[in-house]
């Protein structure tokens, strides 16, 4: 019943064997100030990677409470990031921006590089989910940077993405030309299988709000007519492909594409894809 053991379970994806490691360390009284902060923070990990994030959450605060008693700003920086992974996980914007913040805004945390970068990214789509256009386009802008600094080009390619979809949730596709060259020029160092299919996507969707539907449908076809496309992207081409058809009065053929996207949806938890489906369904639910 040790710290080191708790942490290994962790780190060995061993969940449930960390939780009952965690219950004994706190219960028995074994441990106390820094290393009773880390046995919640183990707790809330473990809690977290069984998917029960409101204990997840439980936990992370105790530990937060600790380290308020016990100042570590590299600890509490540590914890703030991870509790607001919980609450991004429970679609709970608000405080999940909260928590990111502080993690940000304390200063001698060890939190930079890749790792700085990696919270901005999930500040940026806080924000983005709460609509805050310009906070979201920032964070995203600060975790580019680091992610061209630290050459990290799946990344940068996919903080691009959403400084893409962020421009165009707004109806602005003049910024968008040169995020969707920078991401042209990064396909050949992503190793991500399906960044081509996304690329296509993210230009299908410049496409059509440029009214542009025809030549946004050919490229949802290249995309479906690919090998390598997730589920996800599938899921959102065909959304894309039904409001393409149905604006071209194509209504067969949206119809047709609907019945696609919620076959392939079924698996996914992206809930803008979802969302994009569901808009979809609704406007042909109009029609009759």
């Amino acid at each position: 019943m040790t710290l080191q053991a708790l942490q290994e379970y962790v780190q060995n994806g061993q969940f449930l064997e960390a939780c009952r490691e965690a219950d004994h360390l706190i219960a028995s009284g074994a441990v106390c100030g820094p290393d009773l902060a880390a046995a919640h923070r183990g707790a809330a990990l473990a809690h977290f990677g069984l998917g029960r994030v409101f204990a997840a959450i439980e936990q992370g605060e105790k530990a937060l409470a600790v380290v308020a008693r016990h100042p570590n700003r590299v600890c509490s920086a540590l914890l703030h990031t991870e509790l607001g992974d919980y609450y991004l996980a429970l679609s709970d914007w608000h405080k999940a921006k909260a928590h990111y913040t502080r993690a940000l805004s304390q200063t001698g945390t060890g939190l930079f590089g890749e790792q700085r970068a990696r919270v901005y990214q999930r500040l940026g789509c806080a924000c983005l989910a709460r609509k805050e256009y310009q906070e979201a386009l920032g964070a995203f802008a600060q975790a580019a940077e680091l992610f061209h600094a630290w050459g990290q080009a799946d990344l940068l390619f996919a903080v691009t993405r959403l400084q893409i979809r962020c421009h165009l949730d707004q109806g602005a596709t003049a910024p968008v030309a040169d995020l969707l060259a920078r991401n042209e020029a990064l396909l050949g160092d992503v190793h991500a299988p399906a960044a081509r299919c996304q690329h296509w996507l993210d230009v299908a969707r410049c496409l059509r709000l440029a009214g542009d539907l025809s030549e946004s449908l050919r490229l949802c076809r290249q995309v479906l007519d690919a090998q390598d496309a997730d589920e996800a992207t599938l899921a959102a081409v065909c959304a894309l492909s039904g409001e393409n058809a149905l604006d071209l009065g194509r209504t067969a053929e949206a119809c047709k594409c609907a019945e696609q996207a919620v076959a392939l949806s079924q698996g996914i938890s992206d809930h803008t894809v979802i969302n994009q489906v569901s808009h979809l369904r609704r406007r042909l639910s109009q029609i009759g």
